[in-house]
């Protein structure tokens, strides 16, 4: 599960983790916004607020073409969420990749952002493909089981 914490002194950072659920066939994104500085260490606190975006398999194939191909992803989710993922470009330089969670409710919207560098990306990459495989090899023990207990409940000896 490939977790970055990128915290700052103007309290501006972010925490962003990846986790996959082969049962549910799906990703799920959470970003927390970063909560406290300390100044001393250097190290931010991510405390604040979070969100939980829940990412299908269509959804997981459409990320891994945007940064295999440099490209934007924007998808409306349930309940007033948008998810963007797209080329994070500072001045005429790209720097990485960003993300934007943002969740309307009634007259509010409260967005999280985030960004990666390159090497977080290919952390990204591989981790999405990897849960991609787990996900396909569950399916595969899944329909195996099912078929072996069929094959035993009508008497058939499966080996």
């Amino acid at each position: 599960m490939p977790q970055f914490y990128k915290g700052n002194s103007t309290l501006k950072g972010h925490g962003v983790s990846f986790s996959s659920n082969p049962k549910e066939k799906c990703i799920f994104v959470q970003m927390v916004k970063q909560s406290d500085w300390n100044q001393e260490r250097h190290l931010g606190s991510f405390a604040g607020p979070k969100i939980t975006v829940k990412l299908n398999l269509s959804e997981i194939g459409e990320l891994l073409d945007m940064f295999r191909n440099n490209r934007s992803y924007s998808k409306p989710h349930s309940n007033g969420v948008q998810v963007r993922f797209a080329p994070y470009i500072v001045g005429e330089e790209q720097k990485g990749y960003g993300i934007t969670i943002s969740k309307k409710e009634d007259e509010n919207t409260t967005t999280w952002l985030g960004s990666f560098n390159f090497a977080d990306k290919e952390v990204i990459v591989e981790y999405l493909s990897y849960a991609l495989r787990t996900i396909f090899h569950s399916e595969e023990v899944e329909r195996i089981k099912a078929y072996k207990t069929k094959q035993e409940s009508q008497g058939n000896d499966v080996e």
